[in-house]
């Protein structure tokens, strides 16, 4: 049984052979015994060398040694957040991507499909994957990964417009072209950029109190 592991709040200064075996996988315990690895190594013991050295299983040090090599100062968070210590399929870098791609559909009022936002999710994981030196053959996203994700980007959920047949048939006529560029040509010809303003009510509630 492991023994309640001590605070740590910095670097370890750990003595040669000194085990850790006994103490909780703390996220704490897992970056500074990356960063001893890095940067207090006066051997220069090899990674599996070095973990064996202090008690800890070479496969378990590959894997956070791998985390905090891929993120840096930002390993402690993944640490902190995966259960296991893997990393997420799609990084910081691709979940900022995809919130620019979800704004740019905003801007031209078009709504985002689950299966569209899935599509851009598994070419996230793949640009991830490449960034990390991973291959990306069969790599796929779950539902555990789509759930991480709509956590991050908090997407808003909206129904679709209905439209019966009668107005598809309306918006269909090429009239509606016509007349809407002989409106735009007698009203907005000869008015500055400006001055031109396009309202629709569509979303519009109104509190009757």
């Amino acid at each position: 049984m492991s023994s309640t592991t001590p605070v740590i709040n910095g670097p370890l200064n750990l003595r040669p052979g000194q085990s850790l075996a006994h103490l909780d996988k703390t996220p704490e315990l897992k970056y500074w015994f990356c960063h001893a690895f890095q940067f207090n190594n006066p051997e220069k013991m090899g990674q599996d060398r070095f973990a064996v050295s202090h008690g800890i299983p070479k496969a378990t040090f590959g894997q956070w040694l791998k985390i905090y090599k891929t993120y840096g100062d930002n390993a402690m968070a993944i640490f902190e957040n995966s259960r296991v210590g893997r990393p997420p399929k799609i990084d910081d870098i691709a979940t900022e991507k995809i919130k620019t791609q979800i704004i740019g559909f905003e801007k031209a009022s078009m709504s985002m499909s689950k299966e569209e936002l899935k599509e851009i999710a598994l070419e996230a994981a793949r640009e991830t994957a490449m960034r990390r030196g991973q291959t990306t053959g069969g790599l796929s996203v779950g539902l555990t990964s789509m759930k991480n994700l709509s956590a991050k980007i908090n997407p808003v959920p909206s129904m679709p417009q209905g439209k019966n047949n009668a107005r598809l048939a309306a918006e269909s006529d090429p009239r509606n072209v016509i007349t809407l560029a002989v409106m735009m040509k007698v009203f907005c010809e000869n008015l500055f950029p400006e001055l031109i303003f396009y309202w629709d009510s569509n979303p519009f509630e109104v509190d009757m109190d």
